[in-house]
């Protein structure tokens, strides 16, 4: 369904699927290209292919919340990361959720913010840590960077170095790298070893 060549669109599954968990649970209502959720994420037209092959086959019996949920984990089963469960039967949303964006994780939110905020979705800490595993292949905009590798004294310098060749002090907002650069094409603990 998915392929491991296409790395960006993958990663962009992976974070649709959460983003459609996180708020009211998986119900497909991020793929609602309504406000608010239009412009707020890619890889639509992967689900939309996938849900289109499989209405073929099995009409009316697998949701958009179910495909989207397959797709990501099929993704990450092709590029060398774990498996796991699903429970199919999701029903769809009929209706984006406006607050379900403002709920979402902020880049850059403290660490007791993050932990509140998934705390009040029942995640413990461990399972909120597990969770940003998926950064192992995401990349990161030049914007949410910047602050951190021209002001903080308190980040590992060689890493400073290598990121200021890639993110200048002004202008390159849009410019991206991974946040993962030992293995930027595997889903693999490096980068938790990054944060250390």
């Amino acid at each position: 369904m998915v392929v491991a060549g296409e790395l960006r669109l993958g990663a962009s599954l992976l974070k649709m699927h959460f983003h459609d968990c996180f708020k009211q649970g998986c119900d497909g209502s991020v793929l609602l290209g309504t406000p608010p959720n239009k412009n707020s994420l890619c890889s639509f037209q992967v689900v939309d292919v996938a849900k289109s092959e499989l209405e073929h086959v099995y009409p009316g019996m697998v949701s958009c919340a179910d495909t989207l949920a397959m797709a990501a984990r099929e993704w990450v089963v092709a590029i060398g990361g774990p498996s796991w469960d699903l429970l199919f039967s999701r029903r769809d949303s009929l209706a984006p959720n406006a607050s379900t964006i403002i709920e979402l994780p902020n880049p850059n939110s403290p660490t007791a913010g993050l932990r509140k905020r998934f705390a009040t979705k029942g995640f413990t800490e461990a399972k909120m840590v597990a969770l940003s595993g998926a950064y192992t292949i995401r990349k990161s905009s030049c914007c949410f960077f910047r602050g951190r590798i021209y002001n903080d004294d308190n980040m590992d310098q060689e890493y400073v170095t290598r990121l200021q060749t890639i993110y200048p002090p002004v202008g390159g907002d849009l410019t991206v790298a991974p946040l993962n650069h030992q293995s930027p094409n595997m889903f693999d603990n490096a980068y938790y070893g990054n944060l250390v």
